[in-house]
């Protein structure tokens, strides 16, 4: 874990890593086929990434199969991963 530290009047340490997590530029669902893919032809970014500190007790996998889920309505996440995690 890159963040590990101690909380004052808790036993558990708090544990977390950054993940880098992209969107549809377009902010379209991930569930409509045009969103997060790139033409050939495109002459922009149809996809953007940024940065986020989530728990290190999860996975690249595990958090993808939350937020690209067909049960998550309207969602523009196209990818998650955390440097290091091996996905298949």
């Amino acid at each position: 874990a890159q963040i590990d530290f101690g909380l004052e009047g808790r036993e558990r340490r708090f544990r977390a890593d950054y993940f880098k997590v992209g969107v549809d530029v377009l902010m379209r669902p991930n569930s409509d086929n045009e969103s997060c893919s790139q033409p050939p032809d495109a002459k922009h970014a149809l996809s953007w990434s940024f940065g986020v500190c989530l728990p290190a007790s999860c996975s690249s996998a595990e958090l993808q199969n939350l937020l690209l889920s067909d049960t998550v309505s309207a969602n523009p996440v196209c990818s998650l991963e955390r440097t290091g995690d091996a996905m298949d």
